[in-house]
């Protein structure tokens, strides 16, 4: 991922849940471990930087 990029997470209800800015000085991680996020299936886009945009599922 390039440096401009941002990384968006919604639930399945289309809410969004998280926001990530993608700097590529530092590694970006984030820790759902340290937030209230129940398990399920959530829907994630990144766009911006080179790539252009990405749409995909996770499940945690």
């Amino acid at each position: 991922m390039s440096q401009g990029a941002v990384i968006k997470i919604y639930n399945i209800a289309g809410e969004l849940i998280k926001e990530i800015d993608v700097n590529a000085v530092e590694l970006q991680r984030w820790n759902i471990s340290q937030e209230n996020i129940a398990s399920g299936i959530y829907i994630y886009t990144v766009t911006g930087g080179s790539e252009g945009k990405s749409v995909g599922k996770i499940g945690l």
